[in-house]
């Protein structure tokens, strides 16, 4: 008549849930934000490219520029891999560890875009740029968050349930 388990029979009806598609999905769409931030930066680096500075004493400040938008694209393509493989983590391995990879990263994304958005304002016409770059980071920050808010945790105590 009484049964000990360790989850409740109303988990064992309804079965394992699938694998979870909200935190792959808004990883899909900061990365789509990512490759429009890569085409911003490509703008700006052909700006920087084909104008030379103004007064040759400055030269050092030109020279700094190209290498921040240089470094800025190198960052956006690394992480964009990053958080394609916290995605994977959260579909394929554990939900926990992928979130917690996809919050890490994130933040440091945050602060990459806080620092980098004086490469994108050298283009004033383009507001968009400047809200992709902090936007990308956030949903990164948000399928971290759900992927580490998602995974049940398995009670360890045993219960008593009358079937």
């Amino acid at each position: 008549m009484f049964s000990e388990r360790t989850e409740p029979i109303s988990g064992l009806v309804k079965g394992k849930p699938g694998k979870p598609l909200r935190e792959p999905v808004l990883v899909l769409f900061a990365s789509l934000l990512n490759l429009y931030q890569l085409y911003a930066l490509t703008g700006n680096l052909a700006y920087l490219s084909s104008h030379p500075p103004l007064e040759p004493e400055k030269d050092w400040y030109h020279a700094i520029q190209l290498a921040g938008v240089m470094g800025l694209m190198g960052f956006t393509i690394a992480f964009t891999v990053m958080l394609v493989v916290g995605a994977a983590a959260v579909y394929f391995l554990n939900r926990r560890v992928g979130g917690a990879f996809l919050v890490v990263i994130s933040i440091v994304g945050l602060l990459v875009s806080v620092v980098g958005i004086w490469s994108i304002m050298l283009n004033l016409d383009d507001v968009l740029a400047v809200v992709v770059s902090y936007l990308s980071p956030v949903c990164g920050l948000l399928a971290g968050y759900y992927g580490i808010r998602g995974e049940k945790v398995i009670a360890r105590e045993k219960a008593q349930e009358i079937i």
